[in-house]
């Protein structure tokens, strides 16, 4: 299976004002060394990544970028450099998914996500560009990073299609906001600050009869559920990322018959997380009602949250049902943790009354 994790956007913000008098990012050696033994750490935990003992060098510095090389694995530490705070961002990047030599890979792919009828996929197009103007066309640290122009429209450019839409969608989301994949605007959230992080969500195991996804899966969950253990809006806005790729996925296999064109083996065609993400969330909900039940009425009772869930979920049943039929119209079943996840899923919605 084809490793899901293309490149990993942590967004790191210093409170302080930048002075009159700039200073450099390799000025701040102690803020930087922070962000890259945190990103080091990222690194050794990725699934099936070979690269954890291999030294980091750095490779370019420049006063608003500093970049390293560790294994097959490039770190960038970077800011804006019109942005009035010092707001940093880390980014890794798997440089053996990175194929740069076409200069209007970018546009390719903006012609392709043209011709999907999505008003919520070009509304998240628009506001990244407005938003990172100023890298949009950096191939370093821009969005073409997680293109595959290198090869002919095979899995690879479509994998990285949803790939695309998954990673930018990160990128535009604020504070506890998101941009949904239902609605055409930031939903934010003010939950409780005593709710417990992601990882009670975690599956005590991953079933699966294949033990190279059972693997990846469990390293997957190692990754996201136990070392990011971010709190529960994290863990929405990956539901809410792999639901996004889900779409993708669909319109390009109605459009080009992605499912046929994915591979010469059924094999390697897209594996679909949507399901486990949705099940991550409901699982989050039900051992939350289970532990205390109190904070778990206050988190249904939040202004924006029970509206978009009900309206996620519905959506995402949807698609992930229309995405069931195409597999069968090309002859094909999805992978069984696929089906498990979904029967898992389907029985919290109705444990939980989201039907």
């Amino acid at each position: 299976m084809k490793s899901l994790t293309l490149a990993l956007l942590l967004l790191l913000t210093a409170c302080a004002t930048k002075p009159k008098t700039q200073i450099c990012l390799a000025d701040r050696r102690g803020a930087t060394e922070f962000q890259l033994r945190g990103a080091e750490k990222t690194i050794a935990a990725l699934p099936g990544n070979t690269d954890k003992e291999v030294t980091t060098t750095m490779i370019h510095n420049s006063c608003h970028r500093l970049t390293y090389l560790k294994g097959s694995y490039k770190i960038s530490i970077y800011e804006d450099p019109n942005d009035a705070n010092y707001r940093r961002y880390v980014q890794i990047t798997n440089t053996k998914k990175m194929d740069l030599s076409e200069t209007q890979c970018l546009d390719r792919a903006m012609d392709d996500f043209k011709s999907i009828p999505d008003t919520f996929i070009q509304t998240i197009l628009s506001e990244h560009q407005k938003k990172y103007a100023w890298k949009w066309q950096d191939p370093e640290i821009g969005p073409l990073q997680w293109l595959d122009c290198g090869t002919s429209k095979n899995v690879g450019y479509f994998d990285s299609l949803a790939t695309f839409i998954h990673e930018i969608n990160h990128e535009v989301r604020e504070k506890n906001c998101l941009f949904t994949a239902t609605d055409q605007n930031l939903t934010c959230f003010k939950f409780e600050k005593n709710l417990p992080p992601r990882s009670l969500a975690a599956l005590e195991k991953i079933k699966s009869s294949n033990p190279k996804h059972q693997k990846f899966l469990t390293e997957l969950q190692d990754l996201y559920m136990v070392r990011l253990n971010q709190p529960f809006t994290g863990l929405l806005e990956e539901y809410n990322s792999y639901l996004l790729s889900l779409k993708v996925y669909s319109a390009l296999a109605e459009k080009h018959s992605v499912l046929t064109l994915s591979a010469k083996k059924p094999s390697e065609r897209p594996a679909i997380l949507y399901p486990l993400f949705e099940l991550y969330v409901l699982r989050y909900l039900a051992q939350l009602k289970k532990g205390d039940l109190s904070l778990y009425e206050k988190t249904m009772s939040e202004p924006n949250f029970k509206n978009y869930l009900e309206k996620s979920l519905s959506h995402g049943k949807q698609v992930y049902e229309k995405w069931l039929q195409q597999l069968q119209a090309e002859q094909m079943k999805p992978y069984d943790f696929e089906i498990h996840f979904w029967q898992e899923s389907n029985l919290l919605r109705q444990e939980l009354n989201f039907l």
